[in-house]
């Protein structure tokens, strides 16, 4: 529902923007209601059509009309929020940020292919991400958390990575997903049930969307 949600929203800046510069075109007045389908059946699953435009490996025509549409929106950024949490005591905790880059998008979207579906059949991976930017992003994000909450640093083998996510991967905007912490975690769990914690997270959030845009 989110992606599909984020990406009519472009669809319709699109839309206004073309008009008011004077431009008509057919070619993408289709892709609201097939977001509208998508958001209506609000499910992850291929087999109950929830995926609709975005399912299987690659991007197919209109897929790559979405994405190719909202490149042309540098000014917009999606963060996708979230607490982690495993089980079995595991006690991996702390902060985490993925971004997804073109060579990871290749890479994940391939390997799946080859394992679950048939590759001859699978459509062109997307290649047009901002990756430089995607990547600067979630850095920025990670060190203005950790700079106030430095109890937050990772315990695993790396706090920033590319991963293919269908958040990440299904919306071209750059963006992030993040996982403040782990609620299976004790140390965190107290961290994210701090109010004051909560306060310096928001505002490092919007810190380093500031400096992603004006200090680069």
């Amino acid at each position: 529902y989110r992606i599909a949600y984020a990406n009519k929203v472009l669809w319709e800046r699109f839309k206004t923007d073309l008009a008011a510069a004077g431009y008509s075109t057919g070619e993408v007045y289709h892709l609201g209601p097939l977001m509208d389908e998508i958001m209506t059946i609000n499910s992850d699953f291929d087999s109950e059509g929830g995926r609709g435009v975005m399912r299987g490996v690659g991007a197919r025509a209109d897929l790559r009309l979405l994405l190719d549409l909202a490149y042309q929106y540098p000014d917009a950024l999606y963060l996708s929020i979230h607490c982690n949490a495993l089980e079995d005591d595991d006690p991996t905790g702390g902060l985490q940020v993925f971004y997804l880059d073109s060579a990871g998008a290749y890479r994940e979207e391939n390997d799946f292919a080859l394992q679950h579906e048939n590759i001859a059949q699978a459509a062109p991976v997307y290649q047009l991400y901002r990756d430089a930017d995607r990547k600067r992003l979630a850095i920025l994000i990670r060190d203005g958390i950790l700079e106030p909450i430095p109890e937050l640093k990772y315990t695993g083998q790396a706090d920033i990575q590319s991963k293919n996510y269908a958040v990440l991967r299904e919306l071209n905007l750059t963006g992030a997903l993040i996982e403040l912490g782990f609620l299976s975690s004790p140390r965190d769990r107290e961290i994210l049930l701090n109010d004051n914690a909560n306060q310096q997270m928001a505002e490092a959030l919007a810190d380093a969307v500031y400096r992603y845009y004006c200090q680069p």
